[in-house]
C-alpha cells in the first residue's frame, strides 16, 4: 500500500475565508477587534481570511469571537436533514397539542 498518495479533498464546500470576512463585515468588527479576541496578532486573522479551510479549533474559538454559531450556520448548507434537541423536544409538543386539540374539539362539538 502506497501511504505517500495524497488524497484529493472535496472542494465543494464554502470558503472559509470569505466566510469569515463577510462575518467581520456583519458583526462590525476590524481585524484587530477579532484578533483581540482571539488573542492572536492581526496577520494571523489576515491569513485565516485568505484561507479556503481552517481547524475546528480556530471555528470554535472565531464563533464565541463573533458571539456566532459557525457550525449551526455552515450545517444549515449542507445538504443533510439534521434536527437539534431542541427542534425534536418541540414537535413532540405541537404533536402533543394537536393530540389536545382534536379531543377538545369532540367534546366541544
Amino acid at each position: 500500500m502506497n501511504t505517500s498518495k495524497k488524497y484529493k479533498l472535496n472542494r465543494s464546500f464554502p470558503h472559509i475565508g470569505q466566510y469569515i470576512s463577510w462575518l467581520m463585515q456583519e458583526k462590525h468588527m476590524t481585524q484587530t477587534d477579532v484578533a483581540r479576541a482571539l488573542g492572536v496578532n492581526p496577520t494571523v486573522i489576515a491569513q485565516y481570511r485568505g484561507q479556503v479551510s481552517v481547524q475546528f479549533g480556530i471555528l470554535w474559538a472565531l464563533s464565541k469571537a463573533f458571539n456566532h454559531n459557525i457550525f449551526a450556520e455552515m450545517g444549515e448548507k449542507i445538504d443533510v436533514p439534521y434536527e437539534t434537541k431542541l427542534e425534536k423536544k418541540l414537535k413532540k409538543e405541537v404533536e402533543t397539542l394537536q393530540q389536545e386539540l382534536t379531543i377538545l374539539r369532540r367534546i366541544v362539538g
